[in-house]
């Protein structure tokens, strides 16, 4: 980084190089890096201006030796953003207040239900036309219509919001294939899919914070084609999905947590008529642990639209409180009858201490070895402890598995990385 002449300003894109702290925060709200992005948009905010036009902005270019500013277009949206989701202090809330439909534009999550603004920056929103405004990441008139269907209801804005970018990938299919400017993207904007479909944008080109509250994963022979998706409210503590199976069998899908507040969930699940108002049939309702990287199994009736409402009814744990265990297949070394393996410490608490456990392909177990306390990476360098496993005479372990387990009833933020498959 330069700080010297010309290269002291900090400009929009400059923040663009905070995706990695934003990410780890996010995972384990690592305190040093939390206190640098805050202070960050603590930044920002003195920045903020009534300009000429009478109506207050916010100017992102900053000169920090002389505290110099200038006005620019590219909006770092995501520091603020994540600073009010840490904190919940609604300081960071007060720039996306001056322009309230580009803010709901830029934000990755469901803004709308979250800062529950449906009647005061929704409306604002519906009265008013979208800028003509186009980029590789996005285009504002597509996102108006995304955000129209969700306060009003009606699929005719999602009719012309898939027109539109169907004619648009149509338009650019040379460009985005053999005729490509770039090696680092392709001009197509799924924003509004990821809307749709996710509750939110996980990740698009200059939309770095997540808001995405799941994921889908289909069981073979289905796929992603198999069921249209709508999520018209995905809040940390409250979901609505509306999808209907376009098979003609049942679907099985793996609906995985994201951004979410962790504990028991009340999930009920029902097929609707043919009218949007029609009371719910054959409804069931079950209570479950969801969370962040956790999956629910979801099954949608062949030819038929299902509703699904998730709300939060017990929190649980929160993930900054918790340890993490984890490994990956860099960290398991096999040397003869022996395995290596370096088992990490990637939460922002100290781990508890647990077992390293090698089990065949029919799952018994063929060693294991203890592992001590691991301490918090909260100096940012790596925390780990390396254990040795003895295979005994003849085991065979091609088809089985390691994995890092712990007896204590602390959850870990994930068990994604608890596991290496052999």
């Amino acid at each position: 980084m330069a700080e010297n002449g010309v290269w002291g300003w900090g400009k929009g894109r400059s923040y663009m190089v905070f995706h990695p702290a934003l990410e780890l925060v996010l995972y384990n709200g690592m305190p040093q890096t939390r206190k640098m992005v805050t202070e960050i948009a603590d930044g920002f905010l003195g920045h903020r201006h009534l300009d000429a036009n009478g109506k207050y902005g916010m100017h992102y270019a900053v000169n920090f030796h002389t505290n110099e500013d200038l006005s620019e277009g590219n909006t770092p949206w995501f520091i603020l953003w994540a600073a009010y989701r840490w904190t919940g202090d609604k300081k960071y809330l007060v720039p996306f207040g001056d322009n309230q439909p580009d803010s709901l534009r830029l934000i990755n999550s469901d803004a709308l239900d979250i800062l529950n603004v449906r009647d005061t920056w929704g409306k604002q929103l519906l009265q008013t036309a979208a800028p003509d405004r186009r980029s590789d990441s996005g285009t504002a008139s597509e996102t108006n219509l995304q955000l129209a269907w969700q306060l009003t209801g009606d699929t005719k804005n999602l009719e012309r919001l898939y027109a539109s970018q169907i004619e648009t990938a149509v338009n650019r299919e040379f460009i985005n294939t053999e005729g490509s400017l770039w090696i680092d993207r392709i001009y197509f904007n799924n924003g509004e899919l990821q809307r749709g479909r996710l509750g939110g944008v996980a990740l698009m080109r200059n939309y770095v914070y997540p808001g995405n509250v799941v994921s889908w994963n289909f069981e073979a022979p289905a796929t992603g084609e198999s069921v249209g998706i709508l999520v018209p409210e995905g809040t940390p503590d409250h979901i609505k999905i509306v999808a209907y199976n376009l098979d003609s069998v049942a679907v099985k899908a793996k609906m995985t947590g994201w951004e979410i507040d962790p504990g028991k969930w009340e999930i009920t699940q029902g097929i609707q008529g043919s009218s949007s108002n029609a009371p719910l049939r054959d409804v069931s309702t079950r209570t479950e642990e969801f969370e962040r990287s956790r999956d629910l199994e979801i099954t949608f009736p062949p030819h038929a639209t299902t509703v699904i409402e998730l709300k939060l009814v017990q929190k649980g744990v929160p993930y900054w409180s918790r340890p993490d265990l984890g490994i990956g297949e860099d960290d398991v070394k096999i040397e003869g009858n022996r395995i290596k393996v370096t088992v990490h410490s990637l939460g922002s608490v100290n781990t508890p201490a647990s077992k390293v456990v090698l089990r065949d392909k029919t799952g018994k177990v063929l060693a294991s070895a203890s592992v001590p306390s691991i301490k918090a990476p909260l100096d940012l360098f790596p925390k780990t402890s390396v254990v040795a496993l003895v295979l005994p005479s003849g085991a065979d372990y091609k088809g089985g598995s390691i994995t890092v387990e712990t007896s204590s009833d602390i959850p870990e933020i994930t068990q994604m990385n608890n596991r290496v498959p052999l």
